[in-house]
Formats: C-alpha cells, structure tokens, sequence
C-alpha cells in the first residue's frame, strides 16, 4: 500500500502527467493507492473510489460515476441554431425542468434517462426548433463536491437524496481532496 498525500501539488503539467501514469501502472500491477487531493482532476484520473471528507467527516464514499449519478445524473445542454429561438425553446420544455443559460446561449435541462432524452428532441423538433449543438454531461467532481458539502445549486437535492437514504451531505460518497478542513481521498 502506497500513501500519497497532495502528490502534484506545485507541479507543471508535464511532471503532473508522469506522476499520474506512475500512479496508472503501479495500480494496474496490482497495488492499492491512498491519495489525497485538492484536484477534482487528478481524483477522476486516479480513483476508483472516493471518500469525501467534510469538517473531518466522511459524508460519502464509492465509485466516481455513482456518486455524479447521486447528485444529478445528466445534463442535456442545447444549443440552438438562432439564439433568438432560446427562451420559445426553453418554454417549450419548461414542464420538464428546462433553463436558459442566456451567458452561453443554451437550454440545460436534467435528464433521467434514454426515454427522455428521446422525448426532448422529438419535442425540439416537433416544434420546429433548429439545433446547433447537443450534449449530455455527468456533474464534475467539482459540482458532486460542492453539492455534498452544500456549497453548490445542487445542494438541495443532495440533501434531499441523503434523506432518501442514498449519498447527500450526511450519507455516503467519495473523491479526492479539499481545501483547508474539507478534504477528499482516494484510493486507487
């Protein structure tokens, strides 16, 4: 078992990148890593489970993809083919819990799954509405962190999942590294 704690700290990028393969192939070949981090980066490409860490509590712990699942699943972003379309599209999906964010010129709404997904864009082009650019994102490492220790707009519903008896600010979950008294760790 390898400890490191806040391994690349002050490293260039190049440097940064050879620790991480150091760290790839060691696990591969069969060791367990303990790594500390403050980089949400450095946790996705290193870690298998989390544990985050809060005020020195744990507050959650598993594998990356469930705990991004278990603050908010996926985000369908859309960017329309005339900006001027973008609030008459997010009207049109606005049952469904679709937003404008005017700053990047795209309709975000939260997606549960294939079915809706597929619903969406039927929608979207049932209503004669051009599209430009789509995507389908997880939360990053940063917004799973900011919405298990209540700092981010997923808070809420990280806090109503706890209740729920899945991962939200008093249940479980995991990732590597935090400032000052919140912290994540990984194990690789």
């Amino acid at each position: 078992m390898l400890f490191l704690d806040e391994p690349t700290t002050g490293l260039d990028p190049r440097t940064r990148n050879e620790v991480w393969q150091e760290v790839q192939r060691m696990v591969a070949e069969g060791s367990t890593v303990l790594l500390t981090t403050q980089y949400m980066e450095e946790a996705e490409q290193l870690a298998q489970d989390l544990t985050v860490f809060n005020h020195g509590r744990v507050i959650a712990e598993g594998a990356v993809d469930d705990l991004k699942r278990q603050v908010g699943g996926q985000t369908l972003t859309v960017r329309p083919a005339r900006i001027e379309e973008l609030d008459r599209m997010v009207a049109c999906l606005a049952a469904q819990g679709a937003t404008a964010d005017r700053a990047q010129g795209v309709l975000c709404l939260p997606v549960a799954g294939e079915e809706q997904l597929t619903a969406v864009i039927a929608a979207l082009g049932s209503g004669g509405f051009g599209i430009a650019a789509i995507e389908t994102r997880m939360p990053s490492l940063d917004e799973v962190f900011l919405a298990l220790t209540g700092g981010g707009r997923k808070a809420e519903q990280a806090g109503q999942a706890g209740q729920a008896g899945q991962a939200g600010p008093a249940g479980p979950a995991s990732t590597t590294g935090l400032p000052e008294q919140r912290r994540m760790e990984s194990v690789a």
